[in-house]
């Protein structure tokens, strides 16, 4: 569950990246193919998944494993 902050008004700790791994459509990709971001009510922004446009990106900077088990099991429990 606490894994799931990391995925909301991420745009600082993604330009602190190298990696970004999407919960939804289980891709792993580069932080910096992450360029679509959704503005929150109270000026912070979070990524959108460059593959699938869904707003679940973990960077690994956030400290989360990008693997395909921990991004299956997010995908399971959130979605």
């Amino acid at each position: 569950r606490s894994a799931h902050k990391a995925c909301s008004q991420n745009m600082e700790t993604i330009s602190k990246s190298k990696m970004c791994g999407c919960f939804y459509c289980l891709n792993v990709y580069p932080a910096v193919d992450v360029v679509e971001w959704v503005e929150e009510n109270d000026g912070g922004f979070t990524a959108e998944c460059p593959k699938c446009g869904i707003d679940s990106v973990i960077p690994d900077a956030s400290g989360f494993p990008l693997d395909s088990d921990f991004l299956a099991a997010m995908k399971k429990w959130w979605f």
